[in-house]
């Protein structure tokens, strides 16, 4: 038999696992090892389910954040072209280089989420705080930056659940590639001097096979 090692995949150690599983089948000496191997497999793969679920949510979360972005974006190239009227075009006008340090397709194109989100609340105040901006509305702006804000949140706790998720299958693997090394030693000593049926109750791939 072929070890696995501590680096061996969740797809080979189950399979692994699988192998023993169905090659005991029926061997009621067996029994005590393959139901550790069975318990073992069914950890993992629960843990596995919950976190292709996860990820998936998360991937799922990450296009709500692109989209809530789109509308962000859309929501202050508007306000700015308020603004702009507001002072006749004029972009060096003090009034509105103080709301728009960077133009809102400059900022979307080079800051990040979080330095997007502090700079659309600064555009906010600065409209607020400049009195001949007072008639300009900034309501839909203000939405778009909350759901934007709060679609990250969620992606930030789909995030930590993910790594969670992660951790507690690595610990599963870790464990069932133990008790499946340890399935070898403890079925020799239940059949001992029958070295070739012991070795058949192991994984051993043929050529061309491949682990899914």
């Amino acid at each position: 038999m072929k070890k696995l090692n501590d680096d061996s995949s969740v797809a080979l150690t189950l399979i692994s696992a699988r192998v023993v599983k169905n090659r005991t089948q029926g061997r009621a000496e067996a029994k005590p090892v393959r139901d550790d191997v069975e318990a073992g497999e069914t950890l993992l793969s629960a843990e596995s389910v919950t976190l292709r679920g996860v990820r998936d949510q998360r991937i799922g979360q990450t296009n709500e954040v692109n989209y809530r972005l789109s509308e962000l974006g859309d929501k202050l190239r508007e306000l700015n072209l308020r603004v702009s009227l507001k002072v006749d075009r004029d972009h060096t006008d003090p009034r509105y280089v103080a709301v728009f340090v960077k133009t809102p397709n400059e900022a979307l194109r080079t800051m990040s989420h979080d330095e997007l989100s502090r700079y659309t609340h600064g555009v906010l105040a600065q409209v607020a705080a400049e009195p001949s901006f007072a008639s300009i509305p900034t309501t839909e702006v203000a939405s778009a930056l909350a759901t934007f804000d709060g679609a990250r949140a969620t992606r930030e706790t789909l995030y930590a659940q993910e790594s969670a998720a992660r951790g507690a299958v690595h610990s599963a693997r870790l464990s069932l590639i133990q008790i499946i090394n340890l399935a070898f030693p403890r079925l020799t000593v239940i059949y001992p001097k029958q070295k070739a049926l012991v070795e058949s109750f192991f994984y051993k791939p043929a050529k061309g096979d491949t682990v899914d």
